[in-house]
């Protein structure tokens, strides 16, 4: 019975793997939007990594941080950039050696190269949630959780008809955790290294990568962890250590951080909500670094908040109440509500992490679908909805919907903070089937490590 269900579960991950690549080749000359500048230029989001994909290519990687945003300056790390230099390549040895900008913003080969780059994130991280699963809980959940991940509309959407690299930190942060849940820290700080370097996001996961790491290793886990990440980084930016371009790389956080200064950059989160409340009717027009209260301002306030979210997480951790990759995806849905300049696809890394959870704790699959729908509203509310539905009922159709959103966001965060605060320590892994001793933790002689 158990070889049938292994089978079975194989595949159906594999069926979802082929509707992801099916879905994909179906969209791959659509466009997450038809605006348009006055003169005439693409803005969506796919223009501007068509910009970058041509920045990288001609200039090298070291000049993607050297101009102006958007046309000659990325706001996305190195490791994304090197997949876009890549497709760039090929485009300028079998397309165009000449490398036209118009000419390659009228192709359609761009885009469909960088979908293809996009997929490819998202296949590699629905496989690493497969292998990861099967060795900590078997191989029947391993296929059903990779499966739902990886033929999930959300994720379709985001990769098929947006074109988002979101699989790029979320593979790293699948393969981060999975890591430390194996008993490899040092490749586990390899990893999120590499996260880090492909969007800011990959920091979400090192407060709780400090704390497994020192629960599995102590101190010298800590050290080896840190040469290891040392290391990956010195090879991914050591192109702009010899084009003497190392300063303009530790610019992109601030610049980042100058792009869109919104308070909500159309997240349906907490501060969605919050403004809704206080009558405010354009809720993206409100900058973060707009006094709140005395000298507080909402940037300030926002950072106290996601503070206290990741000390509640770690707290949670520690104590055994929930484990890694469950207090990990608790994590990311707390600084999406809290955090202020959050777009409305940065919630998307919780799935993959919640795909590496659920199987250890059924209950949280409901966690599972119900950030599915919310990041999915999310992302239509910021495309298709507004020309659907944006005008019925004088537009409150839409804007009650984005709040319920919002609101059901923030619920799924409260209710499943107290579910895992009120549990009682765990004794052992909450993954019966993982067969590999892990290290026992320091001073203690049980470890939760799912």
């Amino acid at each position: 019975m158990r070889a049938l269900l292994a089978r079975r579960s194989a595949v159906l991950f594999c069926a979802a793997l082929l509707i992801a690549v099916s879905v994909t080749f179906v969209l791959r000359d659509s466009r997450g939007s038809a605006a348009l500048d006055a003169t005439g230029r693409r803005t969506d989001d796919l223009a501007a990594y068509v910009a970058w994909m041509r920045l990288v290519t001609v200039g090298g990687i070291q000049d993607a941080y050297h101009g102006t945003y958007v046309d000659t300056y990325s706001v996305y790390g190195p490791v994304i950039l090197y997949g876009y230099e890549a497709v760039g390549t090929a485009y300028e040895k079998f397309v165009d050696p000449t490398y036209d900008r118009q000419r390659a913003e009228n192709s359609v080969w761009p885009v469909r190269g960088i979908k293809a780059t996009a997929l490819g994130w998202h296949l590699l991280t629905a496989v690493a949630i497969y292998l990861f699963v099967r060795r900590l809980a078997g191989p029947a959940p391993a296929g059903l959780a990779a499966a739902l991940y990886a033929a999930n509309p959300v994720a379709l959407y985001d990769v098929a008809r947006w074109g988002q690299p979101d699989g790029a930190h979320s593979l790293f942060a699948v393969l981060t955790i999975g890591l430390l849940l194996c008993g490899a820290p040092m490749w586990a700080w390899a990893t999120l290294a590499l996260g880090v370097l492909a969007k800011p996001q990959g920091l979400l996961i090192l407060p709780l990568v400090v704390l497994a790491t020192w629960r599995i290793g102590g101190r010298r886990g800590l050290y080896r962890g840190v040469a290891a990440a040392a290391v990956v980084s010195a090879v991914v930016v050591l192109p702009f250590v010899l084009s003497g371009r190392f300063g303009d790389l530790l610019g992109v956080p601030s610049t980042i951080a100058s792009v869109q200064p919104s308070v909500t950059a159309n997240a349906y989160n907490a501060w969605w909500l919050i403004f809704g409340l206080g009558g405010i009717a354009d809720r993206q027009s409100v900058l973060d670094m707009t006094t709140l209260a005395g000298p507080f301002t909402y940037r300030l306030v926002a950072g106290v908040c996601v503070a206290i979210n990741f000390l509640l997480t770690g707290w949670l951790y520690w104590t055994r109440r929930a484990g890694l990759a469950e207090v990990a995806a608790l994590g990311v849905l707390g600084w999406f509500l809290l955090t202020t300049q959050a777009h409305e696809n940065h919630l998307f890394v919780a799935l993959p992490v919640l795909a590496l959870a659920w199987p250890g704790r059924p209950g949280l699959l409901i966690v599972f679908a119900l950030l599915s729908l919310t990041i999915f509203i999310n992302m239509l509310g910021a495309s298709a909805l507004p020309q659907l539905i944006g005008s019925l009922a004088g537009g409150r159709l839409l804007a009650g919907l984005r709040d319920l959103t919002a609101g059901l966001n923030v619920g799924c965060y409260v209710v499943w903070a107290v579910v895992a605060a009120v549990r009682p320590p765990a004794k052992v892994c909450v993954y019966p089937h993982f067969r590999k001793e892990l290290p026992a933790p320091r001073n203690a002689a049980a470890t939760n490590m799912s």
